[in-house]
């Protein structure tokens, strides 16, 4: 509990931390003032007005205005339905307050929120996980601190991805533990999985790199496949069963990227001027909005001037990568069998850990498409939300890793001020 009292005074500090960099910082863009920025010209407005940049003023759009524009299809729906619906709760009882007031004061309570849930889940998985109730309780310190800290704080998705997907993990994982005598997993029963694959989804429809939890699920199968063909007991049921079952996880899972997909067809599909991707199969506007207004594609921000911004995410990048590395290194038959391989070694610490090898897969998928495909300077938000990370650096903090709370802190303070005033920030 005290744990959760320091996340949510970590949010009020940030909040006291970004009004001071406002009044004492000019911002490098104010098209905040204009008009239909929904920023309100009130003590509201201006209370939190620095955590409502960037991506935050799409998010407070599509709540008051839904998808007026083929721009806003890059941001998909949850989070601007939770906030528009949250405020018309909170509407009969601060009734003084015009909507755009309660809109901003909605999308704040949310993040918040959610990131004092995520801290709570990342402190019980990681003690599912880890075995250790402090250590655990050590790396929920860690998470409170990150460097993606003013995007947990902010009118963003950051928070809500990472209580979605952190909730869904501890969830598949609850009843999961390593035997040395029988199977390499005890694995998790159907119930754990569909409240995961529910987790997931919702992570999806908050940003579409939900998707991609998917590859927790796929590894538990791939362990029991593997599991049961080095025992000489698979069969037809068997491989049908795991086959089945995450197919019908995998559909419900990726279902709110199609109904978003074909909801932005539905509206700019059906008139005599259309765009590009509307004669295809499958009109992806989400792929198209990406590709056309952030240029996202295979190496697309290989480009000199991206150098910067490639160097603000390197510590994150480099913290991810030489976390999978060692540990495939250590033992890549593991990794490669999804744990299906029994080792005398097995134990809590991260190395030796089995039930990491998921969180593995995960992670190098993350950073294979935040360093080849999307835009750079998504990387270490999207990597804050990855549990993994904590309980790498965690174990070493006062030796190798010290560095990492030093970065953790410069990213935490500089990046609350470069965003509370508009600067580019990753």
């Amino acid at each position: 509990m005290n744990i959760l009292k320091t996340a949510l005074g970590m949010k009020v500090f940030i909040l006291v931390l970004s009004n001071a960099m406002n009044y004492l910082i000019e911002d490098y863009d104010n098209s905040i003032t204009l008009r239909g920025s929904h920023i309100p010209n009130s003590p509201i407005g201006k209370l939190f007005a620095g955590l409502a940049r960037w991506d935050s003023l799409f998010f407070l759009q599509i709540s008051h205005e839904g998808y007026l524009y083929e721009k806003n299809h890059a941001f998909f729906p949850l989070y601007p339905l939770l906030i528009r619906y949250l405020a018309k709760i909170l509407s009969p009882i601060l009734f003084w307050l015009s909507v755009d007031d309660l809109h901003l004061i909605s999308g704040i309570l949310i993040s918040w929120a959610n990131f004092i849930f995520a801290t709570y889940f990342l402190i019980k998985l990681g003690k599912k996980i880890m075995g250790d109730k402090k250590y655990s309780q050590w790396c929920g310190l860690l998470f409170i601190i990150n460097p993606a800290t003013i995007f947990m704080t902010a009118i963003c998705t950051t928070s809500l991805f990472s209580f979605l997907s952190m909730a869904g993990i501890y969830f598949l994982y609850r009843n999961v533990n390593w035997s040395h005598d029988k199977a390499a997993f005890i694995m998790p029963s159907f119930i754990d999985k569909a409240i995961s694959c529910g987790f997931f989804t919702l992570a999806t429809a908050a940003r579409s790199n939900g998707s991609f939890l998917f590859v927790f699920l796929l590894c538990f199968a791939a362990n029991s496949l593997f599991s049961n063909y080095m025992k000489k007991t698979l069969n037809f049921k068997i491989i049908f069963k795991e086959i089945f079952t995450l197919g019908l996880f995998g559909i419900i899972q990726i279902s709110p990227i199609i109904i978003f997909t074909f909801y932005g067809a539905s509206i700019y599909c059906t008139g005599q001027i259309q765009s590009p991707y509307c004669s295809k199969l499958f009109p992806n506007i989400y792929s198209y909005v990406q590709e056309t207004y952030w240029n996202v594609g295979s190496f697309r921000y290989w480009e000199a001037k991206q150098i910067p911004n490639f160097l603000l995410a390197s510590p994150m990048l480099y913290i991810s990568i030489c976390a999978c590395f060692f540990y495939i290194k250590h033992d890549y038959k593991r990794f490669f069998s999804f744990s299906s391989t029994k080792s005398s070694k097995d134990s809590h610490e991260f190395l030796n850990n089995p039930l990491l090898v998921p969180f593995i897969w995960y992670w190098l998928l993350n950073i294979f498409i935040i360093t080849f495909i999307a835009n750079i300077q998504i990387a270490t938000r999207i990597l804050a939300s990855n549990p993994a990370v904590y309980w790498y650096i965690g174990q070493d903090t006062m030796g190798k890793h010290k560095w990492v709370i030093y970065f953790f802190i410069i990213y935490m303070l500089v990046g609350t001020s470069f965003y509370s005033n508009f600067y580019p920030w990753t």
